[in-house]
């Protein structure tokens, strides 16, 4: 999944462990099978917000390719434009309630903390029983 991540996560992230580890970090995880859009425009947008750590996230982004450029034209937002175009359409925001509902028609907008449930890694488990093996993810599917 191709997620575009809004300026004002990045600005929490940046002062909050939980959201630059739980949520930014994901991205950089070897196993990781999404990635973040971004642009040049997007990148000015971060720029404020560019302490150790977040360079550290971008860095990491940059050496796994677990990012996907997406040029727009700027029409209203870059971060609403920019998704509009990605595959998925997600939209990671600080609130939902940060924009209007007109603003995000037709987005899979989800707020920081429904992303990191989101975008988490899945817990597997695998008992045997009997001959045969049985495989289930942590949310109680069948593999």
């Amino acid at each position: 999944m191709d997620y575009t991540i809004c300026s004002n996560v990045i600005a929490i992230a940046k002062d909050a462990n939980r959201y630059s580890f739980d949520l930014l970090f994901q991205f950089t995880s070897a196993n990781n099978p999404h990635r973040v859009v971004i642009n040049g425009k997007i990148l000015e947008e971060y720029e404020p917000y560019k302490n150790e750590l977040i360079r550290t996230w971008l860095d990491g982004l940059s050496k796994q390719n677990f990012y996907k450029i997406i040029e727009t034209e700027l029409i209203n937002n870059i971060f609403i434009d920019t998704c509009r175009q990605s595959r998925d359409c997600k939209l990671i925001v600080n609130e939902k309630d940060d924009y209007s509902m007109n603003e995000i028609e037709g987005l899979n907008v989800l707020n920081k903390d429904e992303a990191i449930e989101e975008i988490k890694p899945k817990l597997i488990q695998i008992t045997q029983i009997g001959i045969g093996n049985k495989a289930s993810t942590g949310d109680y599917s069948n593999l």
